[in-house]
């Protein structure tokens, strides 16, 4: 099986004119390991300005991300088609412009675990600030989401996930310009959230400061399921809302 295993190694100043990936491109590679390692200042015309990786089962552990920018999707990093693990990570600075989602991390078709990591200041052109997700199964925890910025989901956007949990996470003063300046999560996903607080979020012309969730169908099986959450200092400026605000298709 082709594994590919970086350590102790530091990216600065890197450009992909045509391709993703301004620091590091991976495709169809069984195994990618990177510890301790730093990308910075990288940028690409498309997704992916510090990392595109697809199709691999990837493990980032130890490792920070710096002032990226992508035209597009993930302005840190881009993945697809794979399983993907982040642990004790920082995300800083990073930007997806345009229309891009994720401003730190945009994960699509894939099983993501997010643990023990910082994502802050990030920002999307579009949604998701610091991470988002599209047909995925998605856990969050012990992690913390602090001052990131999009149109929608300033902190967080989950699209259609099979799964999305929240252990022990931390979202404070992210703003949206529409909804859901915490976090926003729609289209029939299933959401936990556990030990979890929202505070000093803002939707600036929208609703659901805190958390916004649409999309909710008893058809299919669509769920939100909150415990020993907290919600303080959340404002919807122009909406409702001001902690959560739950919207369903019927």
């Amino acid at each position: 099986n082709q594994k590919a295993n970086i350590s102790s190694t530091a990216f600065q100043n890197c450009t992909a004119q045509s391709g993703g990936g301004g620091a590091v491109s991976a495709s169809s590679v069984a195994q990618f390991l990177a510890t301790d390692i730093t990308v910075r200042d990288c940028v690409t015309p498309v997704p992916g300005a510090g990392m595109l990786l697809r199709g691999t089962q990837a493990s980032l552990q130890t490792s920070t991300f710096l002032s990226n920018t992508a035209n597009g999707n993930g302005g840190a990093i881009d993945f697809r088609n794979g399983t993907l693990s982040i642990g004790q990570c920082v995300f800083s600075g990073n930007v997806a412009l345009l229309g891009g989602v994720g401003g730190g991390v945009h994960a699509e078709y894939s099983t993501v675990d997010v643990f023990n990591s910082t994502l802050h200041t990030n920002t999307a052109g579009f949604c998701g600030g610091a991470f988002s997700s599209l047909h995925s199964a998605v856990t969050l925890r012990n992690s913390s989401l602090i001052d990131n910025n999009a149109n929608a989901g300033g902190g967080l956007y989950i699209d259609s996930s099979q799964s999305t949990n929240l252990y022990g996470m931390r979202f404070h003063h992210n703003t949206a310009v529409t909804h859901g300046g915490g976090a926003y999560v729609t289209w029939r996903t299933s959401l936990t959230g556990t030990s979890t607080m929202f505070t000093n979020n803002i939707a600036t012309s929208g609703n659901g400061a805190g958390l916004y969730m649409e999309g909710l169908s008893a058809g299919y099986a669509a769920t939100v399921v909150m415990s020993h959450v907290t919600a303080a200092g959340n404002t919807a400026n122009a909406g409702g809302g001001g902690a959560v605000y739950l919207h369903s298709e019927a």
